[in-house]
């Protein structure tokens, strides 16, 4: 089976462009793909020869490294400005969710252009770098219709923990796991294991974590470097 590759042009906005890497982190969301560059998050459409078909952006947009889409709208983080944005379907933000404990904005309203951008690179705290949206569906009883709750998690680099992001507005951020004696995650999320829930992530230098949702007690670890013939290295997913 011969693989194909496709090249997506990246979008060089005239307003406010950053000079920097192409796209980070993204995920699938009813056949389209959401990918984010520093400063803007794109729509790519694959069935238009992979075309961008939308654009999200937001002034307050700084390094973004990774976008979550689903039903309940598009999940980015905002990894310059150590925090969480959710955004509705008509991409307009409904909440910023900062993830320093006792930060307060800067008062900058705009911090997407390029000379923000290198201000503010490699100086978060934080570091998120993955954010992902878990709905689990709930049976009322009988033939009441199934409800679903949401659980919003999101790996942080500088912490090397997994922390839970609250609905609505001035509550805690939860952390639910502390990856200890690893170097830091890069991604996580939550899938069935021999009948158990646990929580994934990998890590920067080759190591598989799973952790109880709950507890945040470590159930499983490999480590890819034990294995013959296979580098340590960057391991990102």
């Amino acid at each position: 089976m011969a693989l194909t590759f496709r090249t997506i042009k990246e979008y060089a906005p005239e307003t406010l462009p950053v000079i920097n890497k192409g796209f980070a982190g993204g995920s699938w969301f009813q056949g389209k793909l959401y990918v984010c560059w520093p400063n803007r998050v794109a729509e790519v459409d694959p069935t238009s020869d992979w075309e961008i078909s939308r654009h999200l952006d937001n002034p307050g947009f700084n390094d973004l490294h990774h976008v979550h889409a689903c039903g309940d709208g598009v999940w980015v983080a905002n990894t310059g400005r150590d925090a969480i944005d959710h955004f509705g379907w008509d991409f307009q933000l409904r909440s910023r969710t900062s993830l320093v404990a006792g930060a307060t904005e800067d008062g900058k309203t705009d911090v997407r252009d390029q000379a923000a951008h290198a201000a503010r690179r490699g100086k978060d705290k934080e570091h998120v770098n993955f954010v992902t949206v878990e709905e689990e569906e709930r049976k009322a009883g009988g033939a009441s219709p199934s409800t679903s709750t949401r659980t919003v998690t999101a790996t942080l680099l500088q912490s090397k923990s997994i922390v839970s992001i609250p609905s609505g507005k001035d509550q805690t951020v939860q952390r639910v796991a502390q990856l200890g004696k690893t170097s830091p995650p890069h991604e996580g999320f939550a899938l069935r294991f021999d009948q158990q829930l646990l929580r994934w992530n990998s890590t920067v230098d080759g190591i598989i974590v799973a952790t109880d949702p709950n507890t945040g007690e470590e159930i499983h670890k490999w480590d890819l470097s034990s294995y013959p013939g296979v580098p340590r290295g960057w391991t990102r997913g």
